[in-house]
């Protein structure tokens, strides 16, 4: 949703009975720390979001994050700032930076993102956001295994009172040799290890005994006895995609995969994964090269399995990236407006909990989007070629 020039641009808004709130988290001084983002259900209404939009989230965290990105996509900073200036000012996340969450749900289900390579915490926020209005806690990796286009811990905790941070850049990505592999396997390895060691964080928030080393007063006892760990569904995009999938196979706590345009390079020499749960999957139209299908077939096709792909869609369409810096991949293919393409995502997504995770919601409302955008969806692959051309992208 694009408001006036004279006021905030922002993502998308959440269409779920919730407005919400986030806050970040770290648990502890150190580089192996777990650096997340909560987005949840809270008790403000329309008008008080309205009201202090001053407390809206920057998609932009700090500057940094900007120079990071110019840094990935081998551009001049001055190039990148003068594109956010075209796009029109900066763009922000319609949720409450630190509000308390809902006293309306007894019990806040979990969802955990993993996000692709050179992508970070917020890079998702929207279908973030979608999930969390409509009642989950959706808890936002930042992974700490240089795969993050940036990311920071605190060596010490006086480093963390100075405010004293210790930034991760990404290893480049190189050739698609063997060495290669070694890398993105071990990072993706490390990856799934966060990923289940968010459940402990959680744990450790819903008992009352987590101490936040984010610098922050938000008091999160207002989670206390609030999250429910017996389903947990993982979610994620590109190298999040196979890291949500190798997890799913050796953390049996999770129940639900969710895989937006799955990087499947990182698992191709994993084999017998046993992975006999619910699994959705949403590609886009040009990321459906061969060797990558060929590796998706191996879980698309267990029985639990759904696979859709949205027409006219690029890698970058499953994230909030169109809406912030306009389209970069496939840059003469006729493209799927961003914002309709992340609504069919959003929409699948939640047709998919709502089947296998019990989500309530309005279903003939989903279905007469899903049917409306029928000529947009493939319940199928759609084969993309890239021969003869190059093939890159960031996440």
């Amino acid at each position: 949703m694009f408001w006036p020039w004279s006021k905030k641009k922002t993502l998308p808004f959440p269409e779920g009975p919730f407005i919400t709130g986030c806050v970040d988290v770290m648990d502890n001084c150190s580089k192996d720390s777990l650096f997340v983002r909560l987005i949840y259900p809270t008790d403000a209404n329309i008008h008080y979001l309205d009201k202090n939009s001053h407390r809206w989230v920057p998609w932009f965290p700090e500057d940094k994050y900007i120079e990071s990105f110019s840094i990935l996509l081998n551009l001049w900073l001055v190039v990148l700032r003068f594109i956010l200036w075209l796009m029109g000012k900066d763009v922000y996340i319609p949720t409450l930076w630190e509000e308390p969450v809902t006293n309306q749900v007894k019990k806040l289900r979990v969802v955990v993102f993993s996000h692709g390579y050179g992508a970070t915490r917020f890079l998702c926020s929207t279908i973030c956001n979608e999930l969390a209005s409509r009642g989950y806690l959706v808890v936002c990796l930042e992974h700490r295994d240089e795969s993050a286009s940036l990311t920071y811990y605190y060596a010490s905790e006086s480093a963390r009172n100075r405010d004293e941070r210790t930034y991760i850049l990404a290893k480049p990505f190189v050739a698609m040799d063997m060495q290669h592999y070694l890398l993105r396997n071990g990072q993706m390895k490390y990856r799934s290890y966060e990923c289940s060691k968010v459940l402990q964080l959680l744990s450790q928030i819903n008992n009352g005994s987590f101490q936040n080393k984010f610098r922050s007063n938000f008091d999160l006892s207002c989670f206390k006895d609030k999250i429910d760990l017996s389903d947990p569904v993982l979610m994620g995009h590109s190298f999040g995609g196979a890291t949500s999938i190798y997890a799913l196979a050796k953390d049996d706590r999770f129940k639900l995969g969710i895989i937006l345009d799955g990087w499947m390079f990182p698992l191709k020499n994993e084999l017998h994964m046993n992975v006999n749960k619910p699994l959705l999957f949403i590609n886009s139209q040009t990321f459906s090269i061969n060797a990558n299908i060929q590796m998706m077939r191996t879980f698309s096709t267990l029985p639990q399995s759904t696979l859709y792909t949205i027409r006219n869609t690029t890698h970058e369409s499953h994230t909030d990236t169109p809406i912030v810096f306009g389209y970069w991949l496939n840059f003469m293919m006729k493209k799927l407006n961003s914002n309709v393409a992340l609504k069919i995502q959003n929409y699948l997504v939640l047709d998919f909990l709502h089947k296998y995770h019990g989500l309530q919601l309005d279903e003939n409302q989903i279905e007469r989007y899903l049917s409306f955008q029928s000529e947009n969806i493939v319940k199928d692959y759609i084969l993309h070629s890239t021969q003869g051309k190059k093939h890159f992208t960031m996440w």
